[in-house]
C-alpha cells in the first residue's frame, strides 16, 4: 500500500473513533439530564388576558384616529419628537435628536454624508430636503425649520 493511501486510511479511522466518542458523550449527557415536569395549567384569568388584549387592539383598529394619531384611547400617548432644523447657505443643522435617532433618519433618507458637532448634527442642504420629508411624512415627527445666515 502506498503512503498516501495509508494516511487516508488512518485519518478515516481516526474520524470514526471521534464520531463514536462524541455519540457516547451525547448519550451520557441526555441520560443524565433531568426530564422536565409538566407545567401547571394557567388559570382562566391568565389565559384570557392575551385574548382580551387582542380583542381590544382589534376594536381600536376599527376606531377613527384620535387627534394625536393614536387609535386606542387607553394606550399611552406616543412621545412626540420635535425636530428643529436651521438651514444656512450650504449646511443644515439638526437639533433635538439623539445620535441613534439621527442615524436612523439618515439611513431611511439615504443620506451618507453627515457630521456630528457637540450638540447638533450637520448635513448638506441638498440632503436636508429629503431628510425633512422623511421626518415629517414617514416618521410623523414635528419639524420646525428656520433660515439662518451663517
Amino acid at each position: 500500500m502506498s503512503a498516501p493511501g495509508r494516511y487516508s486510511q488512518l485519518c478515516s479511522a481516526r474520524g470514526e473513533v471521534q464520531r463514536a466518542e462524541r455519540a457516547r458523550r451525547n448519550e451520557q449527557r441526555i441520560s443524565a439530564a433531568p426530564l422536565p415536569g409538566l407545567w401547571p395549567k394557567p388559570s382562566s384569568e391568565a389565559a384570557s388576558v392575551p385574548a382580551a388584549l387582542r380583542r381590544r387592539q382589534a376594536a381600536a383598529r376599527r376606531l377613527p384616529p384620535l387627534a394625536d394619531g393614536r387609535r386606542d384611547p387607553i394606550a399611552p400617548p406616543r412621545h412626540q419628537v420635535v425636530l428643529e432644523v436651521e438651514v444656512g447657505k450650504r449646511t443644515a443643522w439638526f437639533y433635538g435628536l439623539t445620535r441613534r435617532q439621527f442615524i436612523a433618519l439618515c439611513r431611511r433618507a439615504g443620506v451618507a454624508r453627515w457630521m456630528e458637532d457637540t450638540r447638533t448634527f450637520c448635513v448638506h442642504v441638498e440632503d436636508s430636503a429629503e431628510m425633512l420629508a422623511v421626518a415629517e411624512h414617514a416618521l410623523r415627527w414635528r419639524t420646525v425649520v428656520t433660515a439662518v445666515n451663517r
